[in-house]
């Protein structure tokens, strides 16, 4: 203990040990703020220092190993965001330059700051962002709000020191699986111009699945896929006395880049999200027969970003865009890039609550917050994939909702029976919720997952559903505004 604070060092740690070590610190609240590499013999080995971090969680962004490159993007857009370098040091050999590199929020008191036009009769609206925002440490989000076909609130929200960049109600930021309602968008738009039927099995759409392990997976249908019950089940299932009815996958394949380049690109990275359909594919079965049962499936989602590829030539993004969001002059929707020197023009800065670092998946041997290179965030296009404003994602929705989108009978099972556009989602580094209340319609975008503090027996940070917290204040606030602008 120093200054108050905890103190950590460790030396004669391999590569490999590194970064379990890294991983290690960060879950028991500590930050790296030292790092050296020297030569042994045989070997090259590291040394590293951490000190205590304070309350403010996910401020502590770790790269290391990452090139000359890559080094200078994230020093560039980290200290444009607000933050500070914490530790930088040339790791490699002269032939072969590495970086690594700590960077952190300043430790000053946060602020609250708002912008957009201000709504008086919805300053509730305000203060209830306000109050989840400084609990959960949250220091990035927007809100819009639209009534009877009108935005009525737009408004973005900054927590946090006062260099830190604020957010503005044009910022872009990864809505995560609100993606998927978009995906079902153009499927319908493909059955509204006759290109396809929900009946349709995939055989006779997508190549891929003409001749599959699984025999099941040629006969699976498109509306299978729209409902989640394609036939993938991740979890196993169990009775109420938690007897076992069906064995899952175990584990969600659109997050395993690295076994599915070991067994199909001989460990070459990054992979595509065609490279993860042939591995489900060829090389899994079905956990269920298809349409007898339902359960959440990202990957049935990807499935159908492949066959609007198949039917239209042309990719996911440019169809969707070129379809359904440009002609409603929506123009802040891309599909995103994991990397943080890849992020889009205007998009926010993600942190995730445990520091959580991870081997990147894009190509290199680089250690990254896992938010930025923990997962191939452009191969979740059509299912988690999307970037774009709170007040342009409430616009498309009242498009959909005024018939502006698609037929009236495609509206209706959009609608009606499929439940949409009302979807949250979650990603590290991001929780959002879009939400249709009877004449209300809102979307809310953050840039941090929050979890509570707790930590369970294994040291790893429980995740509470502080995102439906907020939701279900943001319902009560709503019910509750008796004059509306």
């Amino acid at each position: 203990m120093r200054d108050g604070r905890r103190w950590a060092a460790v030396h004669d740690r391999s590569w490999r040990n590194l970064r379990e070590e890294i991983d290690r610190k960060a879950r028991a609240d500590l930050r790296l703020i030292s790092l050296t590499e020297y030569s042994t013999p045989g070997a090259r080995r590291y040394a590293a220092i951490w000190e205590g971090a304070p309350a403010q969680a996910g401020d502590n962004l770790v790269f290391v190993k990452v090139d000359e490159a890559t080094f200078q993007a994230v020093a560039d857009r980290l200290a444009a965001a607000g933050l500070r370098p914490a530790c930088a040091v040339r790791l490699g050999t002269r032939n072969h330059p590495r970086y690594a590199c700590a960077w952190r929020l300043e430790e000053s008191p946060p602020l609250w700051r708002a912008s957009g036009p201000p709504v008086a009769e919805l300053s509730s609206l305000d203060e209830v962002m306000r109050r989840y925002m400084s609990e959960r440490r949250v220091t990035a989000a927007q809100l819009a709000v639209m009534r009877r076909g009108e935005l009525v609130f737009s408004r973005a929200y900054t927590w946090g020191p006062a260099s830190l960049r604020p957010t503005t109600t044009a910022s872009r930021l990864r809505i995560a699986s609100i993606s998927k309602p978009i995906t079902a968008l153009a499927i319908l738009r493909l059955v509204d111009q006759g290109r396809l039927s929900l009946s349709s099995p995939l055989a006779a759409v997508l190549p891929a699945a003409v001749a599959p392990l699984d025999p099941r997976i040629r006969r699976i249908t498109i509306e299978d896929l729209l409902w989640h019950r394609g036939g993938w089940q991740i979890d196993d299932q169990r009775d109420a006395q938690g007897r076992l009815v069906r064995r899952g996958l175990g584990f969600d394949p659109m997050f395993q880049d690295r076994v599915v380049a070991a067994l199909l690109r001989a460990g070459r990275l990054p992979i595509e999200s065609e490279d993860v359909i042939t591995f489900m594919f060829r090389l899994q079965r079905l956990q269920f027969d298809p349409g007898t049962a339902q359960s959440y499936s990202n990957f049935g989602f990807n499935v159908l970003g492949r066959v609007i590829e198949e039917l239209t030539g042309q990719d996911y993004e440019s169809y969707v865009r070129e379809q359904i969001l440009l002609p409603l002059g929506l123009r802040s929707f891309r599909i995103g890039r994991a990397p943080l020197a890849e992020q889009l023009p205007g998009e926010v800065l993600y942190l995730d609550a445990r520091d959580a670092v991870s081997r990147d998946v894009h190509g290199s041997d680089a250690l990254v917050p896992n938010q930025y290179g923990g997962w191939n965030l452009a191969n979740m296009d059509s299912h988690g994939g999307w970037v774009c404003s709170a007040e342009e994602l409430v616009r498309l929705a009242g498009a959909v909702l005024r018939g502006q989108v698609l037929s009236p009978a495609s509206t209706a099972w959009y609608t009606m029976q499929r439940n949409y556009p009302t979807h949250n989602g979650s990603l590290p580094g991001t929780w959002t919720w879009l939400r249709v209340r009877g004449d209300v319609i809102y979307a809310v975008l953050t840039n941090q997952r929050a979890i509570s503090r707790r930590a369970d027996p294994g040291g790893r940070y429980a995740w509470s559903r502080t995102g439906q917290e907020l939701s279900q204040r943001l319902d009560a606030a709503i019910d509750a505004i008796a004059n509306w602008p």
